[in-house]
């Protein structure tokens, strides 16, 4: 029996030792014999009853806590809920890449051989319909994020422009090797980390990167390229030889549509091509795992065990927003209000280090929600875009307000629908097709007509170009 006399936790460490037996367990337990079941991210949330996984509601630095109805409001956040304060660059520089790589890939070889095949089938049709969990599955799929959330952290918690740039070759060179051991869901989650708008936007530290380095890293997006239903990423994998650790958002992503995108029944019968399709992605997970993981190990070094303990448990900013800000505050980027005193207009003017394709992307659209793009300065050193001035200010601000509370949902839905027309205009109809990578409240702005527009074009790409993707 539990007696429960104050507010107690239960942290729960999400190895890959807990099977979906024990998880089925203690959901039951818990449900069975505790007023509440709630977690922290930066706010509480109360599990819903029909949550059947843990793993999937948690965020990554997310713990669970287990109180009693009136004492739910006493809960407070574990210090290590809040993310890393500091990077661990003073350790992690120390380490080789290629050590990182191979412990990398042995504990996500060891996640991925746990998931079993009907966890992919439960994942794809629902696990509440078929009141089953997936917890090795959705361990393996938060790995995804917390690398790609280790990368983002360590180089926006370094305040030092010298070192950010040996972090991005690191990052590279140790993306390089996960390459090398087939291990291409890590390899992934590295080059999206580098691609967040949060690290992409950082020009400053980019430019002062080896040109070898920013061949490597091309390279390595061209191989992302998610045109052509991912092209480039399915011929790599079809010349490789068992054991591969495949990108698994992508194998989900097909199963998810292939199931949406089908009828089960037809004319209440199974339909067989739909159940063939879905096995053809299983029978991948089973070809790359049809051979053990054992490459060659990496001689043992005097920071071996280090390594093995670091790979295992990365700290990390789960937060985008927080991220964001710490980027914000490595190198701001300043937007004056200005006259343009020939047009007699007033003009928001964006000074940059450098000219950089933000102006080039600009200077090929024209929408009603797009800002408008007058001109560029390329004089050094006042290099600059120019661009209308959105009076009413960003979308964040004007709901934080205030004022937001006298909207109503016809307000709403008129917002979100000219939101839609211009992302729709930038995936679609632009000129070259464009995406945007960065949208947010903070990045659409409220014209004098209260129009929205969609602005900050820093983190975007020519859709030939694009690499991100995300959970």
């Amino acid at each position: 029996d539990i007696s429960i006399q104050q507010v107690q936790d239960i942290n729960l460490k999400t190895t890959f030792e807990l099977r979906i037996d024990n998880e089925r367990f203690f959901m039951k337990f818990v449900k069975g014999k505790l007023k509440h079941l709630t977690r922290f991210l930066t706010e509480k949330t109360i599990f819903k009853p029909n949550d059947v996984s843990v793993f999937s509601t948690l965020s990554i630095n997310g713990r669970l806590f287990t109180c009693q109805t009136d004492q739910l409001d006493l809960l407070t956040p574990l210090p290590e809920q809040e993310g890393s304060i500091s990077g661990s660059l003073a350790s992690f520089e120390l380490m080789s890449s290629k050590d990182v790589a191979y412990h990398m890939t042995s504990y996500d070889w060891e996640l991925f051989h746990c998931v079993h095949e009907l966890e992919l089938i439960y994942y794809t049709f629902g696990r509440q319909y078929v009141k089953k969990t997936t917890v090795n599955l959705d361990l393996f799929l938060r790995r995804f994020n917390e690398i790609q959330f280790w990368v983002i952290t360590e180089v926006c918690l370094c305040s030092q422009l010298n070192k950010r740039v040996q972090l991005l070759k690191k990052f590279i060179k140790i993306a390089a090797q996960c390459k090398e051991y087939k291990n291409l869901n890590a390899f992934f989650a590295i080059i999206m980390g580098l691609s967040n708008p949060a690290v992409s936007r950082l020009s400053q530290t980019w430019e002062k990167l080896p040109s070898k380095y920013k061949k490597f890293y091309g390279e390595f997006e061209n191989l992302m390229d998610p045109t052509r239903n991912h092209r480039a990423y399915r011929l790599t994998v079809s010349k490789l030889e068992p054991p591969i650790i495949p990108f698994m958002p992508l194998m989900i992503k097909d199963m998810t549509f292939t199931h949406e995108g089908n009828k089960t029944l037809i004319d209440s019968l199974v339909n067989f091509e739909k159940m063939r399709m879905i096995a053809k992605t299983v029978k991948i997970v089973r070809y790359c795992r049809s051979l053990a993981f054992s490459p060659d190990s990496p001689l043992a070094g005097k920071h071996h065990l280090d390594v093995l303990a670091y790979v295992r448990q990365l700290h990390i900013i789960d937060n985008q927003r927080t991220l964001t800000q710490l980027s914000h505050s490595l190198e701001p980027r300043s937007v004056y209000r200005a006259r343009w005193i020939s047009q007699d207009k007033e003009v928001a003017v964006k000074k940059l280090l450098k000219i950089e394709n933000e102006a080039e992307i600009l200077s090929v659209l024209s929408h009603r929600n797009i800002i408008q793009f007058y001109g560029a300065v390329v004089e050094a050193p006042n290099y600059g875009i120019v661009t209308e001035y959105a009076s009413g200010g960003s979308l964040y601000d004007y709901l934080s307000s205030d004022e937001s509370e006298t909207m109503d949902m016809g307000q709403i839905m008129s917002w979100a629908a000219e939101i839609a027309r211009g992302m729709h205009y930038l995936h679609s109809e632009a000129p070259i097709k464009v995406i945007h990578r960065d949208l947010k409240s903070r990045n659409v702005v409220l014209a004098a007509d209260k129009v929205l527009k969609i602005c900050d074009f820093g983190a975007s790409k020519f859709l030939s170009h694009t690499t991100h993707m995300s959970l």
